[in-house]
């Protein structure tokens, strides 16, 4: 006698559930559209269209004159501003570069470089002795926006420039986190720094990275073992 083998029976009156389908990639749409404004322009002939754009050209080159104008102006700041920042730069240049126990002992303008002999703090994810980091992390994620357009319909034999007003849903990063935290800084235990208030140029060390479809974190650190240039009072 053969044996009987246990099988669940399959009902065909119960709606089995649809096999798992890929999540759907994030893409840009346009939830809606209306019209804000309409201006008429004038006939839709040639004749007119031409004149309306040799009014244009005209005027765009007026306003070109006039951006160019402003232009000149913005290099003539930009001059003023680089060599006020080249005189700063060459002034740091020709200072002595001093130890820390040369610095302790100095009054005013100085420029010191040294280790950082206070304690460090520790970064997150991975608690690295650091003397500074910023955390970053990012998300994608499908953010609503508002955006304008402008074209132009014929209607009735006149052109006519609408105003579109479109709400759009599309993919952008979302930042999630920044956070920095610098350690107690005091060099050769002799010269407190603080960097918080300072103008900073910071060789930074990515200690931490995560990149995945739709989630980007970063950590950058000023490890213990690099030495700082300091200058000031």
């Amino acid at each position: 006698m053969d044996e009987q083998q246990n099988q669940t029976p399959i009902n065909p009156n119960v709606q089995q559930p649809p096999p798992a389908s890929p999540e759907e990639p994030m893409k840009e749409r346009v939830i809606s559209e209306r019209v804000v404004s309409e201006k008429v322009l004038g006939s839709s002939s040639g004749i007119a269209r031409f004149g309306r754009n040799v009014k244009g050209q005209i005027s765009g080159r007026l306003s070109g004159i006039g951006l160019g104008l402003l232009m000149i102006i913005a290099s003539f700041v930009v001059v003023w501003y680089s060599e006020k920042f080249e005189k700063s730069a060459d002034l740091v240049a020709k200072m002595p570069l001093l130890s820390v126990e040369q610095a302790a002992g100095s009054s005013g303008l100085i420029k010191v470089q040294g280790l950082v002999t206070s304690a460090p703090i520790k970064s997150p994810k991975d608690d690295k002795d650091v003397l500074y980091y910023r955390h970053t992390r990012e998300e994608l994620e499908m953010v609503k926006s508002t955006e304008t357009e402008t074209k132009v319909v014929t209607r009735d034999g006149q052109d006519i420039e609408q105003t579109v007003e479109k709400e759009v849903e599309k993919p952008e990063w979302v930042s999630k986190l920044d956070d920095e935290k610098w350690a107690e800084i005091v060099l050769g235990s002799k010269i407190t720094v603080k960097p918080e208030v300072a103008k900073q140029m910071l060789n930074l060390t990515n200690i931490y990275s995560l990149e995945e479809e739709k989630v980007r974190e970063n950590i950058e650190a000023v490890l213990p073992t690099e030495q700082l240039l300091v200058v000031g009072e």
